[in-house]
């Protein structure tokens, strides 16, 4: 007896990969080797679910990130990683558009790019010295001198610093809709226990709320260093 089987071949087709797709799956490979040298070098060794609370993302943002082929992270939480753990990312980790941020009001200290004595930055070493979340930046905007602070100061940041009213602060202001966010730099007030970034002096900008979602605080000003122009 003959069988004859009346079923039908199946051509299985291939996913067909354009340019996009191929685009899309290096940016993941990418964010995903910047995603584990974060975690590797976290100078506070949090596993990937503590970095992502500490930056006020869910618990598995990260660890579902990592566990799933092709997925990629949006500019806020490549951002936020960076924030939290201070390890930058690459063009190549946010597809050459940048994170959304604009930090033109201070920029990270470099005392040979910006032309400081070597004394001088020897002293900014000192303020740095055991402090792993501590960044010098160089304040560029004039738009603080009737706050007290000048272009040009070098100001030591800190994580994890508890603010108090009057410090300068760096924050983050967040555009949801547009995916984006700017770094602003303000005193800290306080309304009873809210804390606030009060408005830059001789400026119309409104009093913001910190509210961990569209205001964040990033870092504290906790000294300030002035050289003679």
């Amino acid at each position: 007896m003959r069988v004859r089987s009346h079923s039908k071949a199946v051509m299985l087709k291939r996913p067909r990969i354009t340019p996009k797709t191929q685009a899309k799956a290096e940016l993941s490979e990418a964010q995903r080797r910047y995603v584990e040298r974060a975690i590797a070098q976290d100078p506070q060794r949090r596993p990937a679910s503590r970095i992502a609370t500490d930056g006020g993302l869910n618990h598995t943002t990260l660890t579902e990130f990592l566990k799933t082929p092709g997925k990629v992270l949006d500019a806020l939480t490549i951002r936020t990683i960076a924030e939290v753990t201070g390890i930058q990312p690459s063009a190549d980790v946010t597809g050459g558009f940048g994170t959304g941020f604009g930090e033109e009001d201070a920029t990270p200290f470099d005392h040979k790019q910006d032309g400081v004595d070597a004394r001088v930055a020897a002293t900014v070493e000192l303020f740095l010295k055991g402090k792993p979340n501590a960044a010098p930046k160089i304040l560029r905007t004039k738009a603080l001198e009737k706050d007290g602070f000048r272009a040009g100061d070098i100001v030591i940041f800190e994580q994890d610093v508890t603010p108090r009213v009057g410090d300068l602060v760096q924050a983050q202001v967040y555009d949801h809709d547009a995916g984006g966010a700017h770094t602003v730099y303000r005193l800290l007030g306080r309304a009873g226990t809210l804390d606030l970034l009060m408005p830059t002096h001789g400026t119309s900008e409104e009093t913001l709320l910190v509210d961990n979602r569209s205001v964040k605080l990033m870092a504290v000003g906790t000294a300030t260093l002035r050289t003679r122009s």
